[in-house]
């Protein structure tokens, strides 16, 4: 028989970006990505693809911060995550051959790689080297929701705040660090209101983590030396 006992929720170490890729994934995957894609440089605040279109291209960001922006049925936009250098930027609508569940916006001027959708599949099918460079960046993209989920369960908005920020920052920063963060998208990645989302910032701010500067955080030191301990115990654990 089956014993299933609940508890409370217990704190797990965080997944940095790309901790879980292997440097053979990496490099497979950017090899691919300049041999089958075209190179663009887009400024800042231009759209890639809207919410609801068809996918045709996958996105490799080389250089740069896309922003992940959701429309809902209110009319009410929300920012639900961001993709930067190394990301791809919505492969699950190309393997599900669904419309994009977002909109993709680059919030800094950036470098991106375009992939036709049917090259992309042809790679997947033809090339188990590609596949399996993809195949980790999705599953990256599925713990990172599955992550999400959980810290909105189990950790307070300050909690969730201080992961975003770190997640960002990625390994071994070198403070001071600007990330693009205004208040309204910080809300969205944390899933707070923005006057919450101000009253967070502040009181970080009086307390010398931050600064704010025309929409941008300013990080000048480590939100937590706890999460960072964690994070990076987990990190030598997956290599």
């Amino acid at each position: 028989m089956l014993h299933v006992s609940f508890g409370p929720c217990q704190p797990v170490p965080m997944n940095v970006s790309h901790s879980h890729a292997t440097e053979h994934h990496v490099a497979a995957l950017r090899e691919w990505v300049q041999d089958a894609g075209m190179r663009y440089d887009v400024p800042a605040h231009a759209t890639l693809f809207r919410q609801g279109d068809t996918a045709r291209e996958l996105y490799y960001v080389e250089e740069g911060w896309i922003k992940l922006l959701r429309t809902e049925a209110n009319g009410a936009d929300v920012t639900v995550g961001y993709r930067r250098n190394g990301d791809l930027v919505d492969s699950a609508s190309l393997v599900t051959t669904l419309t994009h569940p977002v909109t993709a916006m680059t919030r800094t001027p950036s470098r991106v790689w375009a992939i036709r959708a049917e090259h992309y599949r042809e790679s997947l099918r033809q090339s188990a080297r590609v596949s399996a460079a993809l195949t980790t960046q999705l599953a990256q993209e599925v713990i990172e929701y599955v992550e999400r989920c959980g810290a909105l369960a189990c950790l307070s908005a300050r909690e969730r705040l201080e992961r975003v920020l770190i997640q960002a920052l990625g390994l071994a920063p070198q403070y001071p660090v600007r990330l693009p963060f205004a208040p309204t998208e910080l809300a969205g990645l944390v899933g707070i209101d923005v006057s919450h989302a101000c009253r967070l910032l502040r009181a970080m701010k009086e307390e010398g983590l931050i600064d704010m500067k025309r929409g941008w955080v300013v990080v000048k030191r480590s939100p937590t030396a706890t999460t960072c301990s964690s994070m990076a115990r987990d990190l030598r654990v997956s290599l």
